[in-house]
């Protein structure tokens, strides 16, 4: 299942919800300035968020699945991929108008593309 986002609030909020895992795609870096987007597992699936360019920079704090605290760096990402989610897994994006910057905190070492 493919959602886009829609930009029309300052501050969104997205919660997937049980079942499926859910795709989500941001609107252009430059239609989202100053927006904050914040993202919180409902569910524990492979849930994506996705640019459409490689313009996600920041970092992901992760618990390595109950092993060890880990920081996993953005460096111009396309898409952020929860691996071994767990509910309440969180992301965070905020747009300038050209990048996105990233800060988040999961359960396990996210997948970038």
């Amino acid at each position: 299942m493919l959602f886009r986002i829609v930009v029309f609030l300052l501050s969104e909020i997205r919660i997937p919800p049980n079942g499926l895992a859910q795709t989500y795609t941001l609107p252009a870096a430059s239609d989202a300035r100053g927006v904050k987007f914040e993202f919180i597992a409902g569910s524990a699936q492979t849930h994506r968020i996705s640019s459409g360019e490689s313009n996600i920079f920041g970092q992901i704090i992760d618990n390595s699945n109950a092993a060890t605290l880990a920081r996993t760096e953005l460096e111009g990402s396309q898409t952020i991929t929860l691996v071994n989610p767990k509910i309440g897994d969180r992301i965070t994006i905020i747009s300038d108008g050209s990048r996105y910057y990233v800060e988040g905190r999961t359960n396990d070492t996210p997948g970038l593309a």
